[in-house]
């Protein structure tokens, strides 16, 4: 059968589809539908049966199955930073910001509190942020796994303590024991732990 998950841009583009071939060997018969975006789901009114958020949903009968720590940096194309002065300082920095309607996320406050540079690009999607960091446009604050996955260097300036953000993988509570549920919680749970020892 289905089982829908809910998670953010990036993560379903890092992770789902490698999600989908461990459980296509696994349990060939689960169908994985991803709702990818930001929006609060309601686990407990069955849009979606499990959800993979930066905070627990606070509506619904919803279980907490496991939070996963999550080490955030700021991080830049290696083009990006060879266009940089030989000991850049916070005033060489050009920073990729969310738009004014997300400016209530953690991320974008922080580099609102902390760039000393200039903003040079501004966007409400999280992909299109991604493509601009990999372009050389500018820095990008986001976990050191998706750095990684990106082939993003950390900023050579110090920067200020930045937050440890969290991910929380959430299940609805009346769903949490059917078979196909519980087969895509484990593998997620899996894939967690498998990037959490790199």
């Amino acid at each position: 059968g289905v089982v829908r998950v809910a998670t953010a841009l990036g993560i379903a583009v890092d992770l789902m589809p490698e999600l989908a071939m461990r459980l296509r060997r696994s349990h060939p018969k689960i169908q994985l539908e991803i709702l990818a975006d930001n929006r609060a789901v309601d686990l407990g009114g069955f849009e979606a049966d499990i959800a993979i958020r930066n905070a627990p949903i606070d509506r619904g009968d919803v279980l907490v199955r496991r939070r996963i720590p999550v080490k955030a940096g700021v991080f830049g194309s290696a083009a990006y930073l060879d266009s940089l002065p030989p000991k850049p300082t916070s005033a060489d920095l050009a920073w990729l910001q969310w738009a004014p309607e997300m400016a209530h996320i953690p991320q974008a406050k922080w580099i609102e509190a902390h760039n000393q540079g200039r903003i040079v690009f501004t966007t409400n999607n999280y992909l299109a942020m991604r493509a601009a960091a990999q372009l050389g446009l500018g820095l990008l604050l986001c976990s050191e796994l998706e750095g990684d996955l990106m082939n993003l260097l950390p900023v050579p300036v110090e920067m200020p303590k930045i937050p440890s953000g969290s991910g929380y993988l959430l299940v609805s509570r009346a769903l949490r024991h059917v078979p196909r549920v519980s087969a895509v919680v484990e593998a997620i749970l899996e894939q967690a732990r498998e990037l959490e020892a790199l």
